[in-house]
């Protein structure tokens, strides 16, 4: 299946969306035996001034998707034909579709009402969907988001007087200025 992903590495692959929302598989494998796993992570490239690709957040587990809207999966595949094909066929059928449902802020946002993982995890997070609340018109949400923490949010003053003044055409730049940024990073590695 042809789902729009580059390998860019022996265990990783990436996708962009049309919602400028890089989507990567990253394959890993148990260090304590024969088996293997994947993680799906999410980068939306407007909340941070580049991409770091070596972290898995905000990122699920394979396992956690296929629970979520199937219910079971196995926690880890044999490394075999049959394991890799189980992998994928979960992938396919419960994978493809949390990235359809994370593809840009608008569904990012929904998504972390209803499913909250990967945004338990605050202390990582909480940037990229304060980001995703401003993308997606949600001001004041955004605002309350970065409060939680603001020493972690890049230019927090002036993202606080622009959410004040509502200017998006600010915010807009902003994140057109990261977006190119991201942009630049995926083009040099695929």
């Amino acid at each position: 299946m042809n789902a729009g992903f580059t390998r860019i590495s022996a265990r990783r692959y990436l996708r962009v969306t049309a919602g400028d929302v890089a989507q990567r598989i990253e394959l890993r494998p148990n260090r304590h035996g024969g088996e293997f796993t994947c993680d799906l992570t999410i980068h939306p490239l407007w909340a941070r001034n580049g991409v770091n690709f070596d972290v898995l957040e905000p990122g699920i587990w394979i396992k956690t998707v296929c629970e979520h809207f199937a219910g079971s999966t196995p926690t880890w595949y044999d490394r075999s034909n049959l394991g890799l094909q189980q992998l994928a066929d979960s992938f396919c059928q419960h994978g493809l579709r949390w990235f359809d449902d994370n593809s840009d802020a608008t569904g990012i946002v929904q998504s972390s009402t209803t499913f909250t993982d990967p945004w338990y995890n605050e202390q990582h997070t909480h940037v990229e969907l304060g980001h995703c609340l401003l993308r997606a018109g949600r001001l004041a949400d955004a605002q309350r988001t970065f409060d939680r923490k603001p020493k972690r949010v890049a230019q927090y003053k002036s993202i606080s007087q622009w959410i004040a003044d509502g200017n998006t055409a600010r915010i807009a730049a902003l994140h057109d200025d990261w977006i190119a940024v991201g942009r630049l990073q995926i083009d040099a590695l695929t």
